[in-house]
Order: structure tokens, then sequence, then C-alpha cells
């Protein structure tokens, strides 16, 4: 099962590309649909607009609505712009970590081979395949 974050960007980022292109839907509404909070989401939607893969629009009828387009986004490219490690859920790493060991050094390049293999499985994968009204081939 890939981690919860993944699971539930994708989710929204599902619902967002089967809205029309100029349409934006608050997280106000789309978080309770996903049944997380709206802080949870305000936060995944800062890592997916700073990657420019969502945009907002403030005002009346304000809210994101996807700025790529979901026939090219691939879901290693969420993954990687959440930051997240496909395999465990875990953020990337911010700043020095502690001096390693030989043994952590080692575990540490198998669970980089095992993520780099698991981003690329997942990048065939686009956003388009998830959505509801495509069947994927």
């Amino acid at each position: 099962m890939p981690n919860r974050q993944l699971e539930v960007a994708l989710q929204a980022l599902t619902t967002l590309s089967e809205m029309p292109a100029d349409e934006s839907l608050p997280l106000s509404v789309l978080a309770p649909q996903l049944g997380v909070s709206l802080s949870y989401m305000e936060a995944m939607f800062m890592a997916l607009r700073q990657a420019r893969l969502v945009e907002s629009q403030r005002g009346p009828g304000g809210g994101y609505r996807l700025a790529v387009d979901p026939e090219t986004l691939s879901v290693a490219t969420v993954a990687q712009a959440l930051g997240l490690h496909t395999l465990t859920g875990q953020r990337e790493p911010r700043g020095e970590p502690p001096a390693p060991t030989i043994e952590h050094q080692a575990v540490e390049r198998l669970w980089d081979r095992l993520e780099q293999h698991a981003l690329r499985a997942l990048e065939p994968t686009r956003l388009a395949d998830l959505s509801e009204r495509t069947e994927p081939a």
C-alpha cells in the first residue's frame, strides 16, 4: 500500500482533473470528501503548488485547479513533488543527517535503490490513468 499522503494527493488531483479546466475547487470542500483535515490539505497543496502541478485562484469561486495535463502528469512526479519516499511515506530528510555508520550507509543505499525502482515503476502511470473516465490499457 502506498503511503497515505501520496494516496490522498492522487485522489485530490484526480478529482481536479475531472473538473472543467476553468473551474476551481476549494480545499474546504475537497478535504472532507477525502476524509482529511483542511490543514493537512493546505500543507499538501502548498507543495503541489510550489511544484507547479496545481494553481490557486483567490476570491469568490476560488480554490485550486490542475495546472498540468493529466495525460502527462506521472504518479512518480506527484510523489517527488511531495518530497516523499514512495515505499515508506517518509519525507526527504532536511539538513545534515548524523554521521552514519558503515552499516547505516549500506542500508541507506539499499533503500535508495528500492526507491529508484519504485519511482521507475510509477513513472508510466499517468494521472489520467486513475480517472474514472479513462480505463488504463
